[in-house]
């Protein structure tokens, strides 16, 4: 019996010891993956970039404050020289150009933006009337000896490569389709040409680091569309589009006007897909999203966390304006006070826990939209969590309101 015993204890010892280091190295295994991860979501520039927006967000909380305090001396009849005595430079921000070189960028941009214009208002009136069409670099090579012979063909085929390669043809482009959406939405025939100028849009934009044209195209991508017969193929479907308007913006270009009846807005649509026409056909619509989505820019994560940055700063600027601070949470006294003019109540300080709570908000309601464009653009789905991860922890988001982003989006 005693070798038994001892034979036995052995037999248990092993066995404990086994499982002890089973569990040691799933723990490991754990912590190598948790290691790997983290390396994978790394970024150089993520901290650079978050580093330039908190500057951003600090001087403009610097000279809207400022200017509250000029209008409150003004209003009591006090002398508002010296207002900026004793800042240390605070909302100084460095030129990165000599001022002679700022005006004549800014001349050379008045002057293409006169010289521009014409030719994209007739582009954008082509397209929807049908019958424009896009003159690719290929075929620009061998079309010049046929000029003179096709007078017709010139006015209705463009050079947008050429168009869009400048920032004011870019920035005419987007302020002229904004205007077209408060009136017609259907683009019908003219639909393959848009969405090839949309998507050599994205191309200039891509390669001039443009994030703001980025930006405002996704949106309209989510509002022109054409209509199919209910039961006729076309397109990858039509609703598709629907993502979350880009975080905060108002009007996406230009003048920032509205959108009419709103129909098309983001793509909407029933469960089945169909909808009701001003005809009182039903229909379903394909949206331009559906081309676009294919670009290669909506796959850059660093064009996600710019986009991101610049809709958190829009709505940092709008509480500037009284209308806006009573709407973000302000007390009914200090909305009082907004509305009357005195707003240095309304203000929240930097740093105070009312400016915590509404950044937080404002942080939240931007991962929450761009959450869903990313999916919309179908960025893959590791990757939106990663992004929407590392944005809400680096711009101070609790891990429990995260948790609501992510819920939400699992739930969808």
């Amino acid at each position: 019996h005693s070798e038994e015993d001892r034979l036995g204890f052995i037999a248990d010892a092993m066995r404990s010891l086994s499982e002890h280091e089973r569990a040691m190295l799933h723990a490991s295994v754990a912590q190598q993956e948790a290691a790997a991860t983290t390396l994978a979501e790394s970024d150089p520039f993520f901290d650079m970039r978050l580093f330039v927006h908190s500057h951003r967000v600090a001087a403009m909380l610097v000279a809207q404050r400022k200017e509250e305090a000029a209008s409150r001396r003004l209003r009591a009849g006090d002398d508002v020289v010296g207002l900026d005595d004793g800042d240390e430079g605070e909302s100084f921000v460095p030129s990165t150009l000599p001022l002679s070189q700022r005006v004549v960028n800014s001349s050379a941009y008045m002057r293409l933006t006169e010289e521009l214009e014409p030719e994209v208002v007739r582009f954008l009136q082509r397209i929807f009337d049908g019958t424009a069409t896009i003159v690719e670099p290929d075929a620009a090579a061998g079309a010049g000896d046929d000029e003179e012979d096709d007078g017709d063909a010139s006015e209705t085929a463009f050079d947008v490569h050429d168009m869009f390669s400048q920032q004011p043809g870019r920035d005419l482009f987007l302020k002229h389709l904004n205007k077209q959406r408060a009136k017609k939405q259907d683009v019908a025939a003219g639909f393959d040409t848009l969405a090839r100028a949309m998507e050599v849009f994205l191309d200039k934009c891509q390669e001039y680091h443009d994030i703001t044209g980025t930006k405002k195209m996704m949106i309209m991508s989510e509002t022109f569309f054409r209509e199919h017969a209910a039961g006729e193929p076309g397109g990858d479907g039509g609703g598709d589009a629907g993502g979350g308007g880009g975080g905060g913006e108002e009007g996406a270009a230009g003048d920032g006007e509205g959108t009419g009846d709103g129909e098309g807005e983001g793509g909407g649509l029933p469960p089945t897909g169909l909808v009701r026409n001003a005809k009182g056909e039903m229909v379903r619509r394909e949206f331009v999203q559906t081309r676009v989505k294919r670009h290669p820019i909506w796959r850059d994560s660093n064009c996600w966390e710019e986009m991101f940055y610049r809709s958190v700063r829009e709505d940092v600027a709008k509480l500037h304006t009284p209308h806006s601070r009573v709407r973000a949470g302000s007390s009914d006294e200090a909305g009082a006070d907004a509305l009357r003019g005195d707003v240095g109540s309304a203000m929240p300080a930097p740093g105070s826990a009312e400016w915590t709570y509404m950044y937080q908000q404002m942080v939240f309601g931007n991962l929450g939209s761009y959450m869903l464009n990313m999916r919309t653009f179908e960025l893959p789905p590791a990757d939106v969590k990663r992004i929407v991860r590392r944005l809400g922890h680096g711009n101070g988001l609790p891990q429990e309101m995260l948790q609501v982003l992510f819920s939400n989006a699992d739930g969808e």
